[in-house]
């Protein structure tokens, strides 16, 4: 009989197949149909705030297992001058928004650890600012059968938080927003800092929300002049 060769460990010519890692998933802002679990539960404050058609500011919220939160923002399109804003009021609305009135979420939302293994147990929070300018607006009353109260509905969303669902006592507060909602973030991320006790850990993230004035005003020089319109028609602050 032939005999057995000896193993040998000489280096093969042959690479090396190492196996593929599997991807860990990780949260994503970009929304798409997920399982929501527990369900949101839709919130409407008191006060006096209105969306820009006069409509009640709301929120939905899922409660988590840890006293953490995630707040998503989002917010639809600015407008400028006020037959812009009376053309587009329909878009600034409570009534069917957020997304997850609709049945669908942002990843981020979810309450699946195979989808959102970072925030799957953290208090979930979404919102839309219904104001036109990103929260920003401060006027009273009406104009043009319009509201312009952005930090109203900001400041009397996050007070109910605060106040009505135990937030003041979170450890961790993320504040999150994508498109117009990432702009959002970075114009009222300070504001919201200063609604929230100090011991907060706040973070806040936002996601392709850095809009040049010339991108939202073609054909302008900036669009400093139209944008100085709407600040003064909103009645901003900053």
């Amino acid at each position: 009989d032939e005999p057995t060769p000896e193993p040998t460990n000489a280096p093969s010519d042959e690479p090396t197949a190492f196996p593929t890692p599997s991807p860990t998933p990780s949260p994503t802002l970009s929304p798409t149909d997920v399982p929501v679990n527990p369900p949101f539960v839709k919130f409407t404050p008191g006060g006096s705030a209105r969306c820009m058609d006069n409509s009640i500011p709301a929120y939905h919220m899922a409660p988590g297992a840890v006293n953490k939160w995630v707040i998503l923002v989002d917010a639809d399109d600015y407008c400028f001058t006020l037959s812009d804003c009376q053309s587009k009021s329909n878009l600034f609305t409570s009534n069917g928004s957020p997304n997850t009135v609709a049945g669908t979420s942002y990843p981020i939302l979810s309450g699946d650890s195979g989808v959102n293994p970072s925030f799957y147990n953290w208090n979930r929070v979404n919102f839309t600012l219904c104001d036109g300018f990103l929260g920003s607006g401060s006027r009273p009353g009406s104009t043009g059968g319009l509201y312009f109260q952005g930090r109203l509905i900001l400041s009397q969303i996050l007070n109910d938080l605060l106040l009505t669902q135990n937030m003041n006592a979170a450890s961790d507060i993320l504040f999150v927003g994508n498109s117009w909602g990432g702009t959002a973030v970075y114009l009222q991320a300070d504001f919201f800092k200063t609604l929230i006790p100090a011991n907060v850990n706040f973070k806040a993230l936002a996601v392709s929300g850095f809009l040049r004035i010339s991108d939202l005003l073609p054909g302008t020089i900036l669009g400093i002049d139209t944008y100085e319109q709407a600040v003064n028609l909103h009645g901003a602050v900053t």
